[in-house]
């Protein structure tokens, strides 16, 4: 269950990311 669980803090820790990547490139 914690290794689900990481793996899914990981994931939204990754779209947060490039979501700031694709901020910064845009402006």
């Amino acid at each position: 269950m914690t290794q689900i669980y990481k793996s899914r803090w990981q994931i939204e820790l990754f779209f947060k990311w490039i979501k700031q990547n694709h901020s910064s490139v845009q402006g």
